[in-house]
């Protein structure tokens, strides 16, 4: 992140292959461990392969200077 204005992520995009079904998790300030504590921003199930961009349950605000997204 940088800049001093607020940062959000909407959408995550992913390759898949196969049947696949997907949780995606984000750690708005980068201090969590894996799923752990982690937001779950989405779920999605059934994808067929290729890339997709899924859009979030809600925005989610990033709050610190890192951040990560987890896709289970």
């Amino acid at each position: 992140k940088s800049g001093s204005g607020n940062q959000y992520i909407y959408e995550v995009g992913i390759f898949s292959e196969g049947k696949t079904n997907v949780e995606i998790y984000i750690d708005a300030d980068g201090t969590k461990n894996l799923t752990s504590g982690m937001t779950k921003a989405a779920t999605k199930n059934g994808l067929e392969d290729g890339y997709h961009v899924i859009k979030l349950s809600s925005p989610v605000k990033i709050t610190g200077s890192k951040f990560k997204v987890v896709v289970k």
